[in-house]
C-alpha cells in the first residue's frame, strides 16, 4: 500500500527486511494515524533491504491495522537506491538496516532514522512545535536532533524453547535499544511483539504529527 502525496509536502519510506511484515505495518499504520496536520497529504511508502518481491504482507502483521483490507494491494519490493533517494525521510526498523541505506545510496544518512529514533525525535519536534509543513523540513529537524535525544531503552527480550535458540545474539536487534526484532521467524509470541511494537511505534509517530496527544 501507498499513499501517494502531494510534491509539495513529501515523502516518508519505510523499510525493513523482507517487505512483508515491518516496513508495511509501519507504513501502513502511519497512514492509518496521520489523519490531520500539515504531513496529512504525505506519500508513504515501504520496501525491503532483501525483499521478497510480489509477496503479500503477512497475516499477523494485517492484524495490526485498525482496517485490514488496506493490506490488500501491498506486493514487496526490494530497496534500491533510487527509492531511498526520492524519499524526504527514511525510517528503518533495525539499525542494520540504517547501515544497508546508506550503503546503497551514499550521502542520504542524513535522513534515515530507525523506528526508535525517530518516534524519540519526532516527540521532540512536536514538543518545541510547529509541526513542520513538510517532510523535508521534518527530516531535517529530526536530524538536527541525532545525539541529543536518543529513544528510551526498550524492555528486554526473553525466550525459551525453540524460539531462545533462534533468537538474535544480545549485541544485535533485540538489545541494541535503536531496533524493532524481527519476530517473524521465530516463533508466535516474538512476532505479535514485533507486531505491537511497530503499530506502537509508527501510531505515535502518526498522531505526534497529526498535532493530537499520543501514549507511550
Amino acid at each position: 500500500m501507498m499513499r501517494d502525496g502531494g510534491p509539495d509536502i513529501g515523502s516518508i519510506l519505510m523499510v525493513c527486511t523482507a517487505n512483508i511484515c515491518r516496513s508495511p505495518l509501519a507504513a501502513m499504520h502511519l497512514q492509518e494515524t496521520l489523519t490531520s496536520g500539515p504531513l496529512e497529504g504525505a506519500a508513504i511508502a515501504s520496501a525491503g533491504v532483501r525483499g521478497l518481491t510480489g509477496a503479500p504482507m503477512c497475516d499477523v502483521a494485517r492484524g495490526g491495522l485498525d482496517d485490514a483490507s488496506h493490506a490488500d494491494a501491498h506486493r514487496a519490493r526490494e530497496l534500491d537506491g533510487a527509492l531511498i533517494v526520492a524519499a524526504d525521510l527514511v525510517i528503518t526498523m533495525e539499525r542494520e538496516q540504517r547501515g544497508a541505506v546508506a550503503r546503497l545510496a551514499p550521502g542520504q544518512q542524513g535522513k534515515v532514522f530507525t523506528i526508535r529514533e525517530a518516534a524519540a525525535m519526532v516527540e521532540a519536534v512536536a514538543e518545541a512545535g510547529p509541526l513542520p509543513g513538510t517532510v523535508a523540513e521534518l527530516a531535517e529537524r529530526m536530524r538536527a536532533l541525532r545525539g541529543i535525544v536518543r529513544p528510551p531503552v526498550p524492555a528486554p527480550v526473553q525466550r525459551r524453547g525453540l524460539g531462545r535458540l533462534l533468537a538474535r545474539k544480545p549485541s544485535e536487534a533485540a538489545d541494541d535499544g535503536l531496533s524493532v526484532e524481527d519476530g517473524h521467524n521465530i516463533d508466535a509470541a516474538a512476532h505479535a511483539a514485533t507486531v505491537e511494537d511497530v503499530r506502537r511505534l509508527s501510531g505515535r509517530i502518526g498522531t505526534l504529527l497529526a498535532g493530537q496527544a499520543a501514549t507511550r
